[in-house]
């Protein structure tokens, strides 16, 4: 399956001097020093919440997907790429995540 050419009607998001197609259904949750966090409210299901991670600066991997539930973040490849390179980055994803999902108004 190929990508989707990007159109001029799409709303894009620039990260790091690359382009990501920026969802209608996302939430800004957080941002700290070269990080922002994204949630993508079509895909939070089942007590879950999705987001995305985006890193702002110019390196080899912008953007994780990380899972949500009961305060702790899913066991996928994102997750542990994360805390493997950057540590404490995910711990902060979870109290920003709480946050939000105690008060989504104040965002």
């Amino acid at each position: 399956m190929s990508r989707r050419k990007l159109t001029a009607a799409d709303e894009v998001r620039w990260i790091a001097g690359r382009k990501f197609l920026r969802r209608p259904d996302e939430v800004e949750v957080a941002s700290r020093d070269e990080w922002l966090l994204v949630e993508v409210t079509g895909w939070s299901a089942d007590g879950w919440t999705s987001l995305k991670l985006f890193r702002l600066k110019r390196g080899p991997k912008h953007l994780w997907q990380i899972g949500i539930k009961n305060g702790r973040a899913s066991n996928n490849a994102s997750a542990k790429l994360l805390e493997k390179y950057y540590p404490g980055i995910l711990n902060w994803v979870i109290e920003e995540t709480n946050k939000y999902l105690l008060n989504p108004e104040l965002n």
